[in-house]
């Protein structure tokens, strides 16, 4: 078995940009931002909401991120079973550098090349790791839907926040606990 992990509000207990933007002092420009966004496809409103940290050094931005607060239980679970366990997150590499190491495990994120911002596919990460083994994804966005439906199993993450509707419905359970969480993930076929 293989477990896959969205990051913010999956294994974090808050969302990260907004972490970023408050630590960083300029939350009202990044909630600003989020308003504007709104309603656009995540793609875009996701290198918008990023523009905000441009003049920020990435190294900053890694530091703030190292403070999150994440769910225990779920880091340990991960550390338990590193050698199977991965991070898809669209957060960019260079910001979640040391947030990751908690976690022991390989990460597949968004880069940046060219000066661009290539947003990583969750939906084809999980299917290149199906070709492994069956799959668990756990994640609570828009953005995790498309990846809760392929996989194998698949968990929404409400217990930091209310997952959104569309990662509730692709999923096949729904936490509302951490948990609830660990439960499911452990009584899944090795």
């Amino acid at each position: 078995m293989i477990y896959a992990f969205d990051l913010d509000s999956t294994l974090t207990k808050k969302e990260t940009l907004p972490f970023i933007a408050q630590n960083m002092g300029n939350a009202a420009a990044y909630c600003n931002i989020c308003e504007e966004t709104a309603n656009l496809p995540y793609s875009d409103a996701l290198n918008k909401r990023l523009a905000v940290f441009a003049a920020y050094p990435p190294k900053k931005i890694a530091e703030i991120l190292s403070s999150v607060p994440v769910f225990a239980g779920l880091q340990n679970f991960i550390i338990e079973n590193r050698d199977n366990s991965f991070i898809i997150t669209s957060n960019l590499d260079i910001y979640i550098k040391k947030l990751r190491d908690k976690f022991c495990c390989k990460v597949f994120s968004s880069t940046i090349k060219n000066g661009k911002i290539q947003i990583i596919d969750k939906e084809k990460i999980v299917k290149k790791l199906q070709q492994k083994d069956k799959v668990c994804f756990t994640g609570d966005g828009e953005n995790d839907a498309n990846a809760l439906k392929i996989a194998d199993f698949s968990v929404a993450a409400s217990y930091a926040k209310k997952a959104n509707e569309l990662a509730v419905k692709a999923a096949k359970f729904e936490a509302f606990t951490e948990n609830d969480a660990l439960m499911y993930l452990k009584s899944l076929p090795k």
